[in-house]
């Protein structure tokens, strides 16, 4: 998060910066799903679909218990995903994945899909060499993983349900081999930064200080794709004096990153 929005002298109330250039971002690193077989682009009644063959393992996480994975997918990236079986007959056969929508809904939903699918079988590395404008790049203390991370990863997901975003942590290609993963988000620019936000919120919680200093500046500016736009999206940041403020603006039973992450709505 470098370069930015930035403070002002009276409340140090942070505001959307001025336009400066978009920074590099990532996108895969592969250019097909794990263990998928692809299978030609379809018309089907005049809308094109995208159709990848997977196993049934694969669809099967993808799907998600109750069919929440394959709709966070589906809201994230903006297309329609499908799941359905090759041959009905066959028992544990192989999966037809259909990805519908726009030209750059369908890149996103399969680059989303490859990088879920990822998280089966290691670690994630993506390519930052390549310009991306709807993944943001978060540095994340070692000693906050995983309590950010949540039991079986409940935490991240509950902010990515909170801001309807895609989130990992993974290794990005342009860092040293043996730099720690860092916490990449996934979606809108309204979705990235209210993930952004909600993390940064849990992690002062856990280790005042460290996106904050103690004269209630942030220590590293934000930057992600689309901040300097100048194009009418914006959002502020009001820090609280103490807890009792918290507890007083969101309520008692309010979870203090839900507030954190639906605040900047302007």
């Amino acid at each position: 998060m470098d370069g930015g929005a930035t403070f002002d002298d009276a409340g140090f109330r942070q505001r959307s910066p001025e336009p400066e250039p978009m920074a590099a971002t990532v996108a895969s690193e592969d250019t097909g799903m794990r263990d998928a077989t692809p299978v030609a682009l379809e018309d089907v009644g005049g809308e094109v679909v995208d159709s990848i063959i997977i196993s049934h393992d694969d669809a099967r996480f993808l799907i998600g218990s109750r069919g929440s994975t394959k709709a966070k997918l589906a809201k994230v990236s903006g297309a329609r995903l499908e799941v359905s079986a090759v041959d009905p007959n066959a028992e544990n056969g192989n999966q037809r994945l259909d990805i519908k929508g726009s030209a750059a809904a369908r890149a996103k939903a399969k680059r989303y899909c490859e990088w879920v699918l990822r998280q089966r079988v290691g670690t994630i590395v993506v390519d930052t060499s390549t310009q991306s404008d709807d993944v943001t790049i978060m540095d994340v203390p070692a000693s906050c993983t995983a309590y950010i991370t949540g039991h079986a990863g409940s935490g991240l997901r509950r902010i990515e349900e909170n801001n309807s975003s895609l989130m990992f942590f993974g290794k990005p290609t342009t860092d040293p081999e043996d730099a720690p993963e860092k916490l990449i988000i996934c979606g809108s620019r309204k979705a990235r930064r209210g993930s952004e936000l909600s993390v940064m919120s849990s992690v002062e919680r856990r280790d005042p200080g460290t996106y904050v200093g103690e004269d209630g500046k942030l220590k590293v500016k934000f930057d992600q794709p689309g901040d300097g736009l100048n194009d009418g999206w914006g959002f502020d940041v009001f820090p609280f004096a103490n807890d009792e403020e918290v507890k007083f603006a969101v309520g008692a039973q309010v979870g203090f990153l839900a507030f954190s992450a639906s605040f900047f709505d302007l």
